[in-house]
Order: C-alpha cells, then sequence, then structure tokens
C-alpha cells in the first residue's frame, strides 16, 4: 500500500466520522455504500453499491475545496436519484445529473466561499428555471440541447466532480450476468435506495427545500407512470378482417365436414381505431409550469419506449385548455419533440372546463381521427362532461385535495399527489 494511499484512506475515515455528524440524516445512505481506495480510477466513483476514490484526487480535492462533504454527498445524490440505475437517456444525461445533484448541494452551501465556478453553476440554474419554472435532470438535458461543444466543456468544468464510467460498465456486467443465469441485483439495489430515499424525506430539515422536492418526484413517479403504462398500452385487440376472410367458403366447410372449415379463419388485423395519445393539460390559473412540462416529457418518455419496443407508431396529441382550447399540437418525432419543449409555454389562465377537449376529441373520431386513449393531467377543479363519448380516459391528478376529487362514471382516476406541484 503506498503512502499516499495510507494518507488518503486515513483521511477519509476522519472524513466519513466528521460528515456523519455533520450531516447525520445521511448515516443510513451512506452506510450503505462500501468505501474503497481505488488507484484505477482518476477520481472518484459510486455504481450504486460502492464508493471509489483515488487517494491523489482526493487529496488535490481536499486540499481545494477545504473537505470532503462534497464528494459523498455528490455520490450520495447519485444513489438517491437513482442515477447509476438509469439508462443513459441523451448525450447530456451525464452533465444534467451532475448538474442536478449540483444543484442540490449549492443549496446545501457545501462548495467553498472562494469556488470560481459558482458563477457558471448559478447562471445555468437561472437559465433552466426561467425555461421551465423547475430544475431536475429532465429540464436540464433538454436545456443543453442547443449548447455547442464548448460551452458543454465549461458546463463540465463547473460541475464535475465523479467518473460516470461505472455505470455504463454496470449495466454491461448485468446483461452478462443475466444470460448466464446467475440474475442481476440491480434493481435489487435500486428498490432499495428508493426505499433509503423515503426513509430520508421524512428527516431531511428545512434548508434542504429542493432535494426533498426532487426526492418526492422520484417517489411519486414510480407508482403513478406504471399505473399509466398499464392505461394506455393495454393489449390491442384482435378481430377478423371482413377484406381478407371469406365467410362463403368457411360456411360451406362448416356444413360439409362439421366442425372442420375449409378455410380456416386466420386473417386477422389489430383494432387500430386508436392511434393517437392525447394529453390534455389544464393550463387554469391554479396550475403552474413546471408540473405541466414534467409531465408531458413523462408522457413522451412512455409513448416513445413503448412505440419503439412494441413496433407501433404512436403520436402524442398535447392540448392545452382552461375553459376552452388554447393549443393542439401533434408530436410525431423526437426533434419535434424537442422543439416543442424548448419554446413550452403555458396558454391560458382562465376558469377550467374539461368539456372542450372532449368535444373535439369526439367530433374528430366522427371524421375518422383514431385516438387511442385521453389522459388529463389536472387539478380536478372544472366542469366535467356529463355522458361518455366514448373516450378512454383517465384523469390525472394533483394538488393536496386530489384524493377529494369525483370524477365521471365513465373515467379513470390516479393520484400523482400534492407533492408534485
Amino acid at each position: 500500500m503506498s503512502e499516499k494511499e495510507d494518507i488518503a484512506r486515513e483521511i477519509s475515515e476522519r472524513c466519513l466520522v466528521l460528515f456523519s455528524a455533520d450531516f447525520p440524516y445521511f448515516s443510513r445512505a451512506l452506510s450503505s455504500l462500501e468505501i474503497e481506495i481505488d488507484e484505477n480510477t482518476d477520481s472518484v466513483y459510486t455504481d450504486g453499491k460502492k464508493i471509489g476514490i483515488n487517494p491523489e484526487y482526493l487529496l488535490s480535492f481536499v486540499a481545494e475545496v477545504g473537505n470532503s462533504d462534497l464528494i459523498f454527498i455528490h455520490l450520495l445524490l447519485h444513489c438517491l436519484f437513482l442515477h447509476p440505475f438509469e439508462e443513459k437517456k441523451d448525450e447530456n444525461y451525464d452533465l444534467a445529473c451532475d448538474m442536478t445533484v449540483a444543484y442540490v448541494t449549492d443549496e446545501l452551501k457545501l462548495y467553498s466561499a472562494t469556488d470560481k465556478k459558482y458563477n457558471a453553476r448559478k447562471s445555468a440554474y437561472k437559465a433552466v428555471i426561467d425555461k421551465f419554472d423547475g430544475f431536475n435532470e429532465k429540464f436540464a438535458s433538454i436545456w443543453l440541447l442547443d449548447k455547442d461543444i464548448d460551452e458543454k466543456d465549461k458546463l463540465v468544468d463547473a460541475f464535475k466532480i465523479c467518473d460516470h464510467t461505472k455505470w455504463r460498465e454496470k449495466t454491461d456486467e448485468s446483461v452478462a450476468v443475466g444470460i448466464n443465469g446467475d440474475g442481476d441485483d440491480s434493481e435489487e439495489k435500486k428498490t432499495e435506495w428508493r426505499m433509503i430515499a423515503e426513509e430520508l424525506i421524512k428527516n431531511l430539515p428545512s434548508s434542504a427545500g429542493s432535494l426533498v422536492k426532487l426526492l418526492k418526484a422520484n417517489r411519486v413517479g414510480i407508482d403513478y407512470l406504471s399505473v399509466l403504462k398499464r392505461f394506455l398500452f393495454s393489449s390491442e385487440r384482435l378481430k377478423t378482417d371482413p377484406d381478407q376472410f371469406d365467410y362463403i367458403y368457411y360456411c360451406l366447410g362448416l356444413e360439409r365436414y362439421g366442425n372442420m372449415p375449409l378455410i380456416e379463419n386466420l386473417e386477422y388485423r389489430e383494432d387500430k381505431n386508436f392511434k393517437d395519445i392525447v394529453l390534455a393539460v389544464d393550463t387554469s390559473g391554479s396550475t403552474k409550469g413546471e408540473p405541466i412540462s414534467r409531465f408531458i416529457d413523462e408522457i413522451y418518455s412512455l409513448v416513445k419506449t413503448y412505440s419503439e419496443r412494441s413496433g407501433e407508431k404512436y403520436r402524442l396529441r398535447i392540448i392545452q385548455c382552461d375553459c376552452k382550447i388554447t393549443e393542439d399540437l401533434t408530436i410525431e418525432s423526437e426533434q419535434k419533440f424537442e422543439s416543442v419543449m424548448k419554446n413550452f409555454e403555458v396558454k391560458g389562465g382562465g376558469g377550467t372546463d374539461f368539456r372542450p377537449v372532449f368535444d373535439l376529441l369526439y367530433f374528430d373520431g366522427k371524421k375518422g381521427r383514431r385516438t387511442k386513449a385521453l389522459v388529463y393531467f389536472t387539478d380536478g377543479f372544472g366542469a366535467f362532461p356529463e355522458k361518455d363519448l366514448g373516450i378512454k380516459t383517465v384523469f390525472a391528478l394533483y394538488g393536496e385535495n386530489a384524493e377529494k376529487i369525483k370524477i365521471p362514471y365513465f373515467a379513470y382516476k390516479i393520484i400523482i399527489g400534492g407533492e408534485y406541484s
């Protein structure tokens, strides 16, 4: 063991003791990670199971920043936000994750008072919040889309603390293990971190407002997104295709040979009367921009993922409505979605009436436009349609009074929760 490694290990142990004293509410989370001195890494990392520390990097970091609390919290937050367990969504994902973690650590004032990179980070936070009325990985990732290489390099310099390589290696190893039939414990570890986050929410101080909000958003997302996925993409019904099936020969076979048709009823087609996923958003004065943007992003991710895996081509139709329809957009490509989100703004602000959306979809159906399902995102205070127009509907309700809202008999209801807003 090298002298630097000895010193680094001693510093790590002392820092961990001090860290646990300064941030007792993180103790449970930290105890879930094994600490390892690793000279093969250039900096520090976590794969959700352990923390790897390069001795030289730790010494230089402590010399520059004055303590190692920032390193440990940075790595813990990656785990609590489940970053090491998620697939890389786009080229900006890693930087967006670092920005989200730094957004919290800056709020906790963990950087040095003389930190020269703070202004660059602060400027980035402000730009994202101004655009989306909130801050998380998804908003940061979309904001980064129009940044050139030089701008991104400067942002990486301002935000990067750890190495994310192990996130990718972990995924590759998991696939290999699965092939050998030995199982994969990544999902088990992911579930464990969700439970740790749930416990942490109860113990966080008021100064950690952004952390509480982000953790609650992740917690809520576990349940309602899985319900929405089942609602939107239940199996398509199969029915005979009258254009391909000849009843004359079929009946002739049954008449002559009993239960043996002359031509087997093999020609089927999927009932494709429903192809649009419609997301209606309540843009009344009680609705804020951040939850709307976040929900749109989540629904699009569901539609995109299912379309890619199933081979079906679903379109996302976004309708904004307060007491009247204020915008109606149809998104058929990722490029169109990114363009919409770059310039997204809530249009409306008056009272709430859900009926215009139902009327529009009903008459569109008469004209032949296919709607698979309608998801209506709202706090639930408004005028509902009185009769069933034959549109498969779920009201996604958020806000403190969501559970008290009574919806029409023909619709489904999911509770997103008061924390969402």
